[in-house]
């Protein structure tokens, strides 16, 4: 599998014994993300040096010759399920679903919104939660992504049926689109 470390578009290649190595790597401040992490993976913790990566962002000094980045993923992520139905109580079928943290200062964090479309009879299932508190959103015709814009979301913020994710657990929720 691969790990995506850095915006920049720094890819390295996780080995057997779980270590990779990032080269060459500009100072600034990044974001760290997993990619072709199996379905119900999430980064559980992180850091760099003395710095807290999972909850944030990751800052490379300049000068600094190297720093050990020590990653938790763990494959036991939430998982939050449900049903989306009309207005006419019937199941909602191409309804778009989005999980997005309750807290407002974590809504900053794309990596942490699990989004999905409602099957033919009008299921959904997002996996790989992280453990946390979120609302769940449905809606029957919005841009993808428009749950990232502030002033979208605060139109619909009190339709949103609260979540509790735990790790591996499982939460089932009925909503209207």
């Amino acid at each position: 599998d691969e790990l995506f470390a850095f915006g920049g578009g720094g890819v390295a290649t996780v080995g057997a014994d779980g270590s990779f190595r990032l080269q060459n790597v500009a100072a600034g401040t990044y974001a760290v993300r997993l990619a072709s992490a199996p379905p119900d993976a999430y980064l559980k913790a992180g850091r760099f040096g003395s710095e807290n990566v999972a909850e944030g962002h990751l800052t490379v000094v300049a000068g600094r010759t190297s720093n050990t980045l020590e990653l938790t993923v763990s494959g036991n992520g939430g998982k939050v399920e449900g049903l989306v139905l009309s207005e006419e109580n019937l199941p909602y079928s191409g309804g778009q679903v989005a999980l997005v943290p309750e807290d407002f200062a974590l809504r900053e964090r794309a990596e942490l919104y699990k989004t999905g479309v409602t099957d033919q009879f009008g299921k959904f299932t997002l996996r790989g939660v992280r453990p946390g508190e979120y609302k769940l959103f449905a809606w029957d015709d919005v841009e993808p992504g428009s749950w990232h814009d502030p002033d979208f979301l605060r139109r619909y913020e009190t339709k949103g049926v609260k979540v509790k994710v735990t790790e591996s657990g499982v939460e089932t929720k009925e909503l209207k689109v």
